[in-house]
């Protein structure tokens, strides 16, 4: 499922309920082996030191340092988080839609993608997205820029 614009929780929610409803309908054992949320976020960036506009400090030097070097055809750092219940991975800077050439176009890239691993029961699926949800928005909170954030709101 996949959504263009998020306004909130209500994109995936109804569209979760009626899968998992029709799903238990025609058999309620149904488990998956890896369920979660992704939010790919993309920034418009006309040069390397506007990333500071969308991203906390630190992560929008390592970036703009990335980005120095020469003949670069892509810059990403990835974190990958163990919180317990669940995994997350952050992905975030210049993918570089005309990759393999050199960077030329600077849009930024913030993927976040929270999910759990192992047998998971249908039952839990709701549960687990709301959790996987409040998640994601944790790993989006710690990563932009708080007065993009507070524009956003």
């Amino acid at each position: 499922m996949a959504s263009n614009h998020y306004a909130d929780n209500s994109i995936y929610k109804e569209r979760i309920h009626k899968l998992v409803t029709l799903l238990m309908a025609s058999n309620p054992e149904i488990a998956a082996s890896r369920i979660g949320m992704r939010y790919i976020n993309t920034f418009p960036c006309s040069k390397p030191s506007k990333i500071n506009k969308y991203l906390n400090t630190s992560e929008s030097n390592s970036i703009k340092e990335a980005l120095k070097r020469s003949n670069i055809s892509r810059a990403i750092l990835v974190h990958e988080y163990q919180n317990g219940d669940y995994q997350a991975r952050v992905q975030f800077g210049v993918p570089n839609k005309f990759y393999p050439s050199v960077i030329s176009n600077y849009e930024l890239v913030l993927d976040i993608d929270v999910y759990g691993v192992g047998s998971q029961p249908i039952k839990r699926w709701e549960d687990s997205i709301r959790d996987y949800n409040h998640g994601a928005y944790a790993y989006f909170v710690e990563y932009i820029k708080p007065s993009l954030l507070e524009e956003m709101r």
